[in-house]
């Protein structure tokens, strides 16, 4: 894929290009009107387009919506006729009647069927035998005419009988007798009485119900009433049927009469609906129900029949009085008409309509005939014009980048990464539109257009940043149509170059978008004191507050965008660098405790690095942390370098050969580590390129002892030369450095002496060729030179000379017996004339200047 890539890396940039031009083009025009603006017009029923007010007295306009309102406020005014519901007054009274009905129905049990019996033959026998033979065959004997006769013994006998003699009848039916009577004057004759039965009342006959079980079953029916009310009517009847029994008359016949002789009454008078509830009190409250006279009435029942009765009534009252509605529409019609035609009319000064407003006819009437609404047509850019305003604020920075940055247009990466940045933009361009309204102009500030410029400054360089101000404020342009958020927007995004491109510390970073904040600020504020001073809704004070708030969300927004952008594209950058540079890494911490020469010997390298890029205007955090990387391979096998060890050297027993080969694989040991501890490649790059391809000198020194036709290649370094400014300072410092502590071994450094041996180590690789893709001038080695000279004199001070104590003017220091002079950082180990001057006797060179080394004798394999 990637080969892929580097082939049609043209078609894939310009496919790239493309595709943001369209997003930034959809993400801008997205709710974008392109048509003409034609100004509204004005109609009863559509919004007023603004604020309106008369500007002289109008005449006086119709005013139907007027003049509606006060017909149907005059038909709201007409009373409702009430009429009375027949159908509803006649239920009432037959819901009281069904009371009284179902109370003497329910009070006695039910009669069985009486049994068929054969009447007897009663003809001849005497009354008193008839009366008993009747009675003996279960009916009832009557006594009624008699019949004349002449014939003595038929006196007092039956003549005849009804029903005849051997008919069916019911049990218990009356047999009428007609009985003999002798009506001779000349005899004295014995009339027969008569024989009557006593007929009892039903109420002394039939069996009844308990009171208990007549409450339940009107319960049943008449729940409305209410158990206890329907149990004293059930106590009362009783008590009337055991008088009635006694042969009094009974009093609930005018007890019924009188309820509905007062149901009647209310409702005859009419009750409507909302008077039901006051009528039913009237006999509800003891002192209002209507006075009740019924004769034969026990007093101590009188109270109770009062209230069970009133409440009776009560309770089955219903509202019979209804709006006869046909009537009162006639009646609201009437009133309807009866009322004039309204008008309205304005005076000067009158407020007619508000902006928004929905507009009537009187309102149409009086703008029209003031003329106050005469808009012109305001013509607005079609939608393709934008997308192209857009299109060309993305050209003109893609040539700009290409003529003035051209390393950032090269990767695959760095072009998708501006593209994400572009469509970052575009999407931050929107805020204003979406926040400002007519009333609050100064809000819009809030666009977060320093995101851009953090995020373009912490991923690239300045001047790709000071470029994407261009179609950040071209973005705004075309989403805001407004000039202060344009210019604001541009420079917004320029501002934060100036404070991120120097940060080394992430408390300098986050300054650094306060400092932003704090710059935008009067910048807003000063536009919108420009250009809106005279409205109210423009407040410079408002918008400087808004500025920095959205410069502050958008700093940060960005910072956490970045960190983001960061891990997914490889991306090196001034966070991630200072994450490297923290102490506590676990590769620093495995460096430290493996190998804690070679630690200290990084740390220093790192010092020297970082101030020398700085003095060139080169990257300080990417040189000091290629410096504290660069002998990460180290770790693998830390006897093998001087630094590490403590007397014993193992290459003294190894062939140049292989000594070469160790030191050479610390290089590969480091790449491989890199990628463990994830380190990124352009950090990792200082431990590829700070040998470059130097040749390991005292190894092959060595070699040449041993044999004169040895071939150099062998004792070469495999990595690659410096690509970049900082990874040829890396390599100076981490070469001076090492020739430097060897000095210092054999005397009391001067910064005349480190000078010469910095200027040598610098002039041998520069002409080793290691410089000639890094980009260094020679003005810029100058610089490079003076910063790591004085960075070694500054390490490498002169000391206090104790008594008794060895200088680099006494004898040599022996060397315990069968040890040779520590090789320097490689394991190499230069003879004192090979370095610098044996002050104290026994160099060969009797120059009064030090002899100093081809400096890759001293520098292997730092």
């Amino acid at each position: 894929m990637s080969a892929w890539l580097e082939e049609n890396r043209t078609v894939v940039h310009l496919g790239i290009l493309g595709l943001v031009i369209i997003f930034a083009s959809v993400v801008l025009l997205i709710g974008y009107e392109g048509s003409t603006d034609v100004p509204p017009e004005i109609g009863v029923g559509q919004p007023a387009p603004q604020d309106f007010n008369a500007n002289a007295t109008t005449s006086n306009i119709p005013d139907p919506d007027k003049t509606q309102q006060e017909k149907e406020l005059a038909a709201e005014n007409v009373p409702a006729p009430f009429t009375i519901v027949s159908s509803t007054s006649q239920r009432v009274i037959n819901t009281i009647n069904s009371f009284f009905t179902d109370l003497d129905d329910g009070a006695f049990k039910p009669v069985e069927e009486p049994a068929d019996v054969t009447v007897p033959n009663l003809v001849g026998l005497s009354a008193v035998d008839a009366e008993q033979a009747t009675t003996n065959a279960g009916l009832v004997a009557e006594i009624g005419s008699t019949v004349d006769t002449e014939d003595p013994d038929k006196e007092g006998t039956i003549a005849s009988q009804l029903p005849r003699a051997n008919s069916t009848v019911k049990e218990g039916t009356t047999v009428n007798l007609f009985v003999f009577r002798v009506v001779d004057s000349s005899t004295t004759t014995t009339t027969v009485p008569p024989t009557t039965t006593t007929t009892l009342p039903e109420a002394a006959t039939r069996p009844r119900f308990s009171v208990e079980e007549q409450v339940a079953e009107l319960a049943k029916v008449h729940a409305v009433i209410g158990v206890d009310i329907i149990t004293n009517f059930v106590e009362l009847h009783e008590k009337d049927l055991d008088r009635v029994a006694e042969g009094e008359s009974s009093v609930f016949p005018d007890m019924q009469r009188t309820a509905i002789g007062w149901a009647e009454d209310e409702l005859t008078a009419g009750i409507r609906a909302n008077d039901l509830n006051d009528v039913q009190q009237k006999y509800l409250n003891p002192t209002t129900r209507p006075p009740m006279v019924i004769v034969g009435i026990p007093e101590e029942d009188i109270e109770t029949t009062h209230q069970a009765m009133a409440t009776l009534v009560a309770r089955r009252l219903q509202s019979n009085e209804d709006i006869d509605r046909v009537q009162w529409e006639i009646d609201q019609q009437a009133a309807r008409d009866a009322v004039p035609d309204q008008t309205t009319s304005f005076s000067i000064g009158d407020p007619i309509a508000s902006e928004g407003e929905i507009l009537d006819s009187v309102q149409v009437a009086a703008i029209t005939e003031l003329k106050l609404y005469e808009p012109e047509i305001v013509i607005v850019a079609p939608a393709w014009a934008l997308a192209a305003f857009g299109a060309i604020s993305i050209l003109i920075f893609a040539f700009l980048m290409h003529r003035i940055a051209p390393k950032n247009t090269r990767r695959t990466r760095d072009i998708v990464l501006l593209a994400i940045i572009l469509g970052i933009a575009a999407l931050a361009s929107r805020v204003p539109g979406f926040v400002t309204s007519a009333d609050n102009h100064s809000i819009g500030y809030i666009v977060p257009a320093v995101a851009v410029g953090v995020m373009a400054s912490i991923l690239f360089d300045q001047r790709t940043a000071l470029l994407l101000a261009i179609p950040m404020a071209g973005f705004t342009a075309i989403a805001t149509t407004d000039l202060t958020f344009t210019v604001y927007a541009g420079v917004a995004a320029a501002i934060p170059v100036a404070f991120v491109s120097s940060v080394s510390t992430r408390s300098q970073l986050r300054l650094s978008v306060l400092g932003s904040a704090a710059v935008v600020a009067p910048v807003a504020a000063g536009l919108e004191f420009l250009f809106w001073y005279n409205s109210t809704a423009g407040s410079p004070w408002l918008a400087a507050v808004w500025a920095f708030v959205g410069a502050v969300i958008g700093g940060f927004l960005a910072q956490g965008l970045v960190s983001f952008m960061e891990t997914a594209f490889g991306v090196t950058t001034t966070m991630s660098l200072l994450d490297l540079l923290d102490r506590n890494h676990p590769a620093l911490q495995a460096l430290e405790e493996k190998a804690p020469g070679t630690f200290n010997h990084s740390m220093l390298v790192g010092s020297l690095a970082g101030r020398a890029a700085r003095s060139i205007g080169a990257d300080p955090l990417l040189a000091q942390a290629a410096a504290w990387y660069h002998d990460l391979g180290k770790t693998e096998n830390p006897q093998y370098f001087v630094e590490n060890q403590l007397g014993y050297n193992p290459h003294d027993e190894l062939t140049p050969v292989e000594s070469a080969q160790i030191i050479r694989g610390h290089v590969d040991d480091g790449l491989e580590l890199a990628r463990q501890f994830h380190i990124p490649d352009t950090v990792a790059n200082g431990i590829q390129m700070h040998h470059g391809t130097s040749l390991m000198r005292y190894f092959y020194h060595k070699a040449l002892t041993e044999d004169e036709a040895v071939d150099p290649e062998l004792f070469r370094h495999h990595g690659v030369k410096p690509t970049r400014k900082e990874m040829a300072i890396v390599m100076i410092s981490d070469a001076t450095e090492a020739a430097a502590r060897a000095y210092a071994q054999q005397e009391q450094p001067t910064e005349e002496g480190l000078a010469k041996l910095v200027d040598a180590i610098v002039s041998e690789k520069l002409e080793d060729g290691q410089f000639d893709d890094s980009s260094l001038t020679f003005g810029e080695l100058t610089t490079i030179k003076k910063e790591i000279v004085a960075g070694l004199s500054a390490y490498y001070h002169a000391r206090v000379e104790y008594p008794d104590f060895p200088t680099g003017e006494q004898a040599a220091i022996p060397l315990p017996d069968g040890q040779k002079d520590q090789p320097v950082e490689d394991g190499s180990t230069p003879e004192v004339n090979d370095t610098v001057e044996d002050k104290g006797g026994g160099a060969e060179d009797d120059d009064d200047d030090p002899v100093l080394p081809e400096p890759s004798d001293s520098v292997e394999a730092t």
